[in-house]
């Protein structure tokens, strides 16, 4: 077996010694046993029938900033879904809005045209408070991007549920369904009960000898043999939500967390997961993903329309007061 040069420079010695760093739940130590082929004899791969009977949508977010001092941002915000039956993508739907943040004791973030309903945090709050640093608006309005995915997700659905058909739907968050506030707590308590799974390239999960769980899964997994497969237990308990590693079509593995009512289905879900990942060029990822993820992405164009929005516009003119826009327009 031909082993890739970065894990020829990786020491996974004693792994099975090792386990997850969490500080919110019990991590169960590695463990050969707890990997699992996605097709089994037991567990057949979906039919084109079916697969033609999923109604999947994909939500992805991006935001990019505008402007920002020490007492306000101003971030420009894209939301997008693609939303695909089986394989065959069916509809688009993108929304653009700005995001503001303005400090104070505490941060208050508002979007325009509301999308959200404004959100109040404390300034000390520790998602604000990133590596030790103090919490900027810029950060404000990055949760306020989070909100706006979590909220996109359940009206989803909501719309899904009220569709009255025969077909299996399920939504797919880029990113995780991990909650650092009360507000994202109560989207994720809700979905516990609803058909929604998340998926991370980057996991931000690392094993306490500081490895990337990712990187150790997928070299175990390698060494194994496995080429479509996942790995779950990883936590002894759980709220909410399952989390687990997949690899697809031998690629490096990613991050799962899934929903306690998806679980209950858990193969097809995979199964579904990998026939999404099966792009030549995005080999291992579910494109549906990389489609919304491609509507998603703020580019420097969009920056600069943004911005002659604000300083031109009459509609606008309510985001910023007339020194911030003097502050705009030199910037």
């Amino acid at each position: 077996m031909v082993i890739p040069m970065f894990f020829q420079k990786q020491d996974f010695k004693n792994w099975e010694q090792d386990m997850l760093l969490s500080r919110h739940k019990q991590a169960i130590p590695f463990n050969l046993k707890h990997f699992h082929e996605i097709e089994t004899p037991s567990n057949e791969a979906l039919t084109s029938e079916e697969l033609s009977l999923i109604n999947a949508s994909f939500i992805d977010g991006g935001n990019a900033l505008i402007f920002e001092n020490a007492s306000t941002a101003l971030h420009v915000c894209k939301l997008a879904i693609a939303r695909y039956q089986g394989l065959t993508l069916k509809s688009i739907t993108v929304k653009t809005c700005f995001l503001k943040a303005s400090a104070g004791q505490e941060f208050v973030i508002e979007t325009f045209p509301e999308l959200l309903k404004s959100i109040t945090i404390p300034a000390d709050h520790p998602v604000l408070i990133q590596s030790g640093s103090y919490a900027t608006p810029s950060i404000a309005c990055n949760l306020g991007r989070r909100i706006l995915e979590l909220q996109a997700c359940s009206q989803e659905l909501e719309n899904q549920a009220e569709e009255q058909s025969t077909k299996q739907s399920i939504v797919i968050l880029d990113g995780s369904l991990d909650f650092k506030t009360e507000l994202e707590e109560r989207f994720v308590s809700k979905f516990a009960s609803q058909n929604i799974v998340a998926v991370a390239k980057q996991s931000r999960l690392f094993t306490k000898k500081g490895f990337d769980a990712s990187e150790l899964l997928s070299f175990l997994a390698m060494q194994k043999g496995l080429k479509n497969w996942y790995y779950y237990p990883l936590f002894a308990k759980e709220t909410f939500f399952k989390t687990l590693f997949a690899s697809f079509h031998n690629a490096k593995a990613l991050r799962i967390d899934v929903s306690f009512k998806a679980f209950k289905h858990l193969a097809k879900v995979l199964q579904f997961l990998k026939l999404q990942s099966s792009d030549i060029v995005f080999k291992g990822y579910p494109f549906g993903l990389v489609r919304a993820h491609s509507l998603a992405v703020i580019k420097h164009q969009d920056v600069m329309q943004a911005k002659a929005k604000v300083l031109n516009s009459e509609f606008y003119k309510e985001i910023i007061d007339m020194d911030l826009r003097q502050l705009l327009r030199k910037s």
